[in-house]
């Protein structure tokens, strides 16, 4: 009888301590779950990041052209503009060379 009741608490104290450790288990996994969730998410937002990035290289060519067209037409009006105000000038002071010119 006695060890009958030796064994039986042996084996209760195995059962608890086995109950314990599926536990302990079963809240890894789940913080694991969580874990995992929040960096495929991490993940998600890295790829719509990479997409947007790619598209921007993809446009570069086009807006450093565009860029180029307008500091051209930018360039061409200012030296219009220094072309009429020297011009002014020479006929405001006849003989007078402006710098530059």
């Amino acid at each position: 009888l006695t060890n009958a009741l030796y064994q039986h608490r042996y084996y209760a104290l195995q059962l608890e301590a086995v109950e314990q450790s599926r536990e302990a288990l079963s809240l890894e996994l789940q913080a694991y779950r969580r874990s995992r969730e929040a960096e495929h998410g991490s993940l998600e937002s890295c790829r719509k990041e990479l997409a947007v990035a790619k598209q921007e290289v993809r446009d570069l060519p086009r807006s450093l052209q565009d860029a180029t067209v307008r500091w051209q037409s930018d360039r061409d009006e200012l030296l219009a503009e220094r072309d009429t105000l020297r011009s002014d000038l020479e006929a405001f002071l006849p003989g007078l060379t402006p710098p530059g010119g």
